[in-house]
């Protein structure tokens, strides 16, 4: 039985998508199941590893499910986010091609090729990979294809069809802080202020934050001309992530904005 791991590496970080949780006596239970239900397991147990940032144990899971199921794209799937998730993102495009090879139908894994490639400088290769199954009604993960053909046709400077899937992205699942952020930049940089407010405020209401977010937010505010506003996001930025590339320039707003 074909497995697909049910999450985005680092190069897309969905997040939030479904992994099954650890069972302490999976083992015992394992001697009972076909190699096809084995390796699924693994593969869960790989996935909930890799949310962990353990790498070396979820390989491990990953490696196991192969040896319950050579034909596993799943497990090679697996291994190529494990790959990602290490910075060594070359080594997981033959297992994602692998993975494709024994299902051509293993749509996160297309998603994620297309997006790895869109994010190293690849991006028509990607994009043909993320154009063969956007149209497909059998596509089992379109956020993930719609969030790839954001990212590829933003880095392309098409930022008007970047637009386009992000929000298609969004219409399935409203608060991804993937489609968000990215939405709040584009409108900046067209000076639609207001609009960009209001994606990275709602970016920040998913919980997420980051240095060039927070950046972001400020300069929205200050293009805005709210310094008092764009003041607190710098001051945010400085006191969450001082050792950022983007503190210095949030250090230069707090001058400017007293």
């Amino acid at each position: 039985m074909r497995g697909t791991p049910a999450v985005i590496p680092a190069v897309l970080l969905v997040g939030g998508l479904a992994i099954a949780g650890c069972v302490s006596d999976a083992p015992l239970e394992l001697e009972k199941w076909d190699p096809g239900e084995r390796a699924q397991v693994h593969i869960r147990l790989g996935l909930d590893y890799l949310k962990r940032n353990d790498t070396r144990t979820a390989g491990d899971e990953f490696n196991l499910a192969l040896k319950a199921d050579p034909r596993s794209d799943g497990a090679y799937h697996g291994l190529a986010l494990m790959k990602i998730q290490q910075g060594v993102g070359e080594e997981a495009l033959p297992l994602l091609r692998k993975a494709l090879r024994l299902n051509p139908r293993n749509f996160a894994a297309r998603n994620d090729l297309g997006v790895y490639l869109c994010s190293n400088g690849r991006e028509e290769e990607g994009l043909r990979q993320l154009e063969m199954v956007v149209d497909d009604p059998l596509n089992t993960a379109p956020v993930g294809t719609y969030l790839g053909l954001g990212i590829c046709n933003e880095r392309k400077g098409l930022t008007d069809q970047a637009r386009v899937y992000y929000r298609r992205a969004l219409a399935i699942v409203p608060a991804l802080p993937q489609a968000l952020l990215p939405l709040a930049r584009i409108e900046y940089g067209q000076r639609n202020y207001l609009s960009a407010r209001a994606f990275i405020e709602r970016y920040f209401g998913t919980g997420s934050s980051s240095p060039g977010a927070l950046l972001l937010a400020a300069r929205i505010e200050l293009a805005r001309g709210d310094p008092e506003q764009a003041m607190d996001y710098a001051r945010r930025l400085w006191r969450q992530f001082p050792k950022s590339a983007e503190a210095e320039e949030a250090q230069r707003i707090q001058r400017m904005c007293r």
